[in-house]
């Protein structure tokens, strides 16, 4: 009895101990869709340290306040109001809208339901991160 109750601790600590992701990893990155079928227009978005997200939802653009914790969400949401033909934006807004997890793996930040990954995004260079590489090549050249 007393070994099944030890087993049954170290079981429960274990549980406890897996690493939940930490908001910093999804600071500083465009993240931008990695595959939906049916359109070449890939929903994208940043997080910057003040949480004021911008992005695009394959359609439209939008600002939002972001809230990360076990979740990614978006608040107060603004942006334009084109139509979409392709549906990519509503695929982009179920995903936010329903998952209840976020995890990075291997570089890429997944939005999960259960264990099912509803929208994958790959991180590509902000534009002002590019421009600051092109002004140091100028510079030592």
């Amino acid at each position: 009895m007393r070994n099944l109750l030890l087993f049954l601790s170290l079981l429960v600590f274990s549980c406890q101990s897996q690493r939940l992701p930490e908001v910093a990893e999804i600071l500083h990155h465009q993240w931008e869709a990695t595959k939906i079928s049916g359109t070449t227009k890939m929903p994208s978005f940043s997080i910057p340290p003040n949480m004021r997200v911008q992005g695009s939802d394959g359609c439209n653009r939008f600002m939002a306040q972001a809230k990360v914790d076990s979740r990614v969400a978006f608040e107060q949401v603004a942006g334009t109001k084109m139509a979409c033909a392709h549906g990519v934006d509503k695929v982009f807004w179920t995903a936010i809208d329903q998952h209840d997890r976020w995890r990075i793996k291997k570089g890429n930040l997944q939005l999960l339901k259960g264990r099912k990954v509803l929208m994958t995004f790959a991180s590509k260079p902000k534009p002002e991160a590019e421009a600051d590489m092109v002004g140091e090549l100028e510079e030592s050249e």
